[in-house]
């Protein structure tokens, strides 16, 4: 009966032990490269790819949100710009509070002038320029220039939370300036 003890990296080899050493790298080797194989096809793409995804994701959902929320500004429509606010006590805007009817959805003599004080002269036609955006886990920065069809200009910018799986916006700031810079 041959008795057979752990293989001996390091130093000198029996007769034995010196045949197994190949089989032994083999097996580890294909047991290696299977594991790995494994963890590829599973997550389909690297950590890096699925990051960069998410981040596209993210920055399509923001830049469509503070476009859509400037038409439905422009369009006074308290309600439909409401659903882009955060329905929050700390939400602000250029410094002042947002009053709570807006983040609720109501319309009303104090909404309106809310609106009407970062209405463009009723612009229908916007586009977003110079962005500048940075995305954390579930918070947003982004500044940019706001230009309507009727040739005014805002450099705006916004900070937004993820709230449940919605962008919200939680303070703007703009400066109408008139002109692109």
């Amino acid at each position: 009966m041959m008795h057979l003890r752990p293989p001996n990296l390091f130093g000198r080899f029996t007769k034995e032990e010196k045949t197994m050493k190949p089989i032994l790298f083999m097996i580890i080797s294909v047991l290696f490269l299977g594991l790995m194989t494994a963890i590829v096809s599973v997550g389909g793409t690297s950590p890096r790819e699925r990051s960069y995804r998410q981040y596209e994701r993210n920055r399509d959902a923001i830049l469509e949100i503070i476009e859509q929320e400037a038409y439905a500004t422009y369009e006074q429509n308290t309600k439909r710009c409401a659903n882009y606010w955060a329905n929050e006590d700390y939400v602000r805007s250029q410094g002042g509070q947002l009053h709570k009817v807006l983040s609720k959805g109501n319309e009303s003599d104090s909404a309106s002038s809310l609106l009407d004080n970062n209405l463009l002269n009723n612009h229908p036609q916007v586009k977003l320029k110079h962005i500048n955006l940075k995305i954390y886990r579930n918070a947003a920065w982004v500044t940019y220039q706001l230009h309507t069809s009727g040739g005014k200009v805002q450099h705006e910018t916004r900070f937004l939370e993820k709230q449940g799986n919605r962008w919200k916006i939680v303070y703007r700031s703009w400066l109408r300036t008139d002109q692109d810079s």
